[in-house]
């Protein structure tokens, strides 16, 4: 079971969209990773997550998880700092799996990820066309 993120959809180029709120995680375990998913529907490149780890007290790993077209993903993970924030764009031949993509933050052994301050988004640019 993952966490659905809320997913921010620009539809014009150069035209400010107000960003949907970040989700946070729900996990209370120590060192116990969570996953989460958006219903990104862009094409690659053209959707990102965004790891926001700006208010974060512990550093955070953060890895694809595998879709339903490959065994396996990238799942080493990329440490986001806390302080920092983090773009990943996913390449949906990696990650996507019933109709979503995926990835996992994963804690340090003595922090919980529903106490360390991380937030998650994810954005997609579709833009209207005219035919």
């Amino acid at each position: 079971m993952a966490t659905t993120v809320k997913l921010t959809t620009v539809t014009s180029p150069s035209v400010a969209v107000k960003a949907e709120d970040y989700t946070v995680p729900t996990e209370i375990g120590a060192g116990v990773y969570e996953d989460f998913c958006a219903s990104i529907e862009a094409p690659d490149g053209r959707g990102f997550f965004v790891i926001n780890n700006e208010d974060g007290s512990a550093d955070v790993g953060v890895s694809l998880v595998a879709g339903d077209y490959v065994g396996a993903a990238d799942t080493t993970p990329v440490t986001v700092a806390k302080g920092d924030i983090a773009y990943l764009f996913a390449d949906s031949a990696l990650c996507k799996a019933e109709g979503k993509l995926w990835v996992r933050l994963t804690p340090s052994a003595s922090t919980a990820l529903s106490t360390c301050g991380i937030k998650i988004g994810a954005v997609q640019f579709m833009p209207t066309v005219n035919h």
